[in-house]
């Protein structure tokens, strides 16, 4: 029974090796790391005369969304704290077939028009989940980016909570149980192989 003790400390430190394994980048290259993995961070799918585009938004592409000058790497791992264990998505979604916004495509009246306004804005996050693994987590944020018809693509920011942050990840699904444009459920898939070797932002 005694070796049972010595289990949370090995897992610790593996889990603090795997950190240190993993590539430290500069802003600079960060950025190009972010365009080289684009098929890895996005994924695409067109249903139903719809498109949809998830964005995996890893913690230091986020800061560095935010970054200025006055940025440290204090800075950076303060932020970094704050999303520790976090998901961060973007889902972009249009129309597949003309430049209509996603709240006016496709409908046969004002009503309908009004009906998806109101599911987006107050709806939509029941209907939004992530599984890693055996796990599923539910929608902790969410944010609907009203376009007011200007884009033809309306963006829906999200995040969910890990329930085992301390480790590895996973396979990754987001998953969305559309009850609006007749789609179905969408998933889109993340690799762990791919989430378990993200490099890390540095500042040094």
């Amino acid at each position: 029974m005694r070796k049972l003790v010595f289990i949370p400390l090995i897992v610790a430190l593996c889990l603090t090796a795997c950190e240190k394994s993993r590539k430290r980048l500069s802003p600079k290259q960060y950025i190009t790391w972010a365009k080289s993995s684009e098929k890895d961070l996005v994924k695409k799918k067109e249903i139903n005369g719809y498109k949809f585009i998830s964005k995996f938004q890893p913690a230091e592409l986020l800061i560095l969304k935010n970054m200025d000058e006055s940025f440290t790497q204090a800075s950076v791992d303060s932020l970094k704290n704050i999303q520790y264990g976090i998901f961060n998505f973007v889902m972009d979604i249009g129309s597949a077939i003309d430049n209509q916004s996603l709240l006016r495509a496709n409908i046969s009246d004002e009503n309908e028009y009004y009906q998806r306004v109101y599911y987006y804005t107050k709806e939509v996050q029941n209907d939004l989940y992530v599984v890693e693994g055996k796990d599923t987590l539910p929608c902790i944020f969410y944010h609907f980016e009203q376009t007011y018809n200007l884009s033809p693509v309306n963006s829906l920011v999200m995040e969910f909570q890990r329930k085992n942050p301390d480790t590895e990840y996973e396979n990754v699904s987001l998953i969305y149980e559309d009850r609006m444009l007749n789609t179905g459920i969408i998933k889109f898939q993340y690799k762990k192989s791919f989430l378990n070797n993200l490099p890390q932002l540095s500042m040094l």
